[in-house]
């Protein structure tokens, strides 16, 4: 009688195959240089990638290219946007001196909390992604994005909340895209055809290769994400050019910050010139006419109180008019 054929070890993990442990990403260091690598190769280029890498660090810590000390108030900060009817409640809850005047998700409710279930459908998609991020537990996190010069995301709210660097722990995690990617395509494509704790795996795995520290990683994060936007070239680059490409629209750099914060721990608050602008437009129709929508009217009327609330804790508005070196 013939024998049964084995089958080889090679053979049986083919049909079973274990799941791999995700690599170590290279530090953000190393990508910076591999993403260099061939222009430093470049006599032309060379001079101008390392110049444009030390400015900007020098941009982040607040120095201007040709002064070795740092402006006040100047340099990369944390920062959150807000709608201007939100505002007045936040200042309110920090003059209570209240546990977390700045609210997440969780605070108010709109999520839970709880550990990774088969049962995703279950969750809604922030929760998703939450219990992926290399911080936990995901109630802890307030999300805020790195900005340089600018006036935040203005999608998720009219003013900019800007953190004191003194409000911002040198180890706190920060991502080098919106987290909420996690949830979209190519991510999600690669995901949904996964069992329910192999999908999650994945998202860890993701989310683990965007991140690094506030501290020690930012400088090369910034580096990396200018130069794939902006490639190598024989010019200087500015500082406006860096700080649009730093935050755009709502493509950012993701702040996980592990507590709340109050409005003695902002800097400053910002607004756009467009919304400073619109705002100035509807004062003047007010008086002159042709009156306004209502709309335009209560929300007018809603930065109104939140300038008020603001000035009560001596806290300035600053209308940002542009993103490059001003006097």
């Amino acid at each position: 009688m013939a024998s049964k054929k084995r089958s080889s070890p090679t053979a049986r993990q083919a049909q079973n195959p274990k799941p791999r442990s995700p690599k170590l990403s290279k530090s953000w260091a190393e990508r910076l240089k591999q993403l260099t690598a061939p222009a430093r190769r470049n006599k032309g280029l060379a001079p101008y990638v390392l110049a444009n890498i030390e400015a900007i660090k020098d941009m982040l810590d607040g120095k201007g290219p040709d002064s070795a000390e740092r402006a006040a108030d100047a340099g990369a900060h944390a920062v959150a946007n807000v709608a201007a009817e939100h505002v007045p409640a936040f200042v309110s809850a920090s003059r209570r001196r209240e546990p977390n005047p700045y609210k997440n998700g969780y605070d108010l409710g709109k999520y839970r909390v709880g550990d990774a279930l088969p049962e995703e459908e279950q969750r809604k998609t922030r929760e998703i992604v939450d219990l992926a991020l290399p911080v936990s537990p995901p109630n802890e996190i307030y999300f805020c994005a790195v900005e340089l010069n600018g006036a935040g995301i203005r999608f998720y709210g009219d003013l900019c909340l800007v953190l004191k660097a003194s409000a911002v722990p040198p180890d706190t995690c920060v991502l080098d895209r919106n987290s909420y990617d996690l949830s979209r395509a190519p991510i999600s494509n690669m995901t949904k055809a996964l069992p329910a704790l192999q999908g999650h795996q994945r998202r860890v795995a993701v989310a683990a290769a965007w991140s690094g520290s506030y501290a020690r990683d930012l400088a090369d994060m910034v580096a990396v994400r200018t130069f794939m936007f902006r490639p190598p070239v024989p010019r200087r680059l500015t500082l406006g050019q860096v700080g649009e490409v730093l935050l755009e629209d709502e493509d950012y750099m993701e702040v996980l910050l592990r507590r709340s914060f109050s409005a003695y721990d902002l800097l400053e608050v910002r607004t756009n010139a467009t919304d400073a602008a619109a705002d100035a437009a509807i004062s003047d129709r007010l008086r002159r006419g042709p009156f306004p929508r209502i709309e335009e009217v209560g929300w007018r009327r809603a930065r109104r109180r939140a300038e008020r609330a603001l000035r009560s804790v001596n806290l300035r508005t600053r209308i940002v008019a542009s993103l490059g070196r001003i006097k």
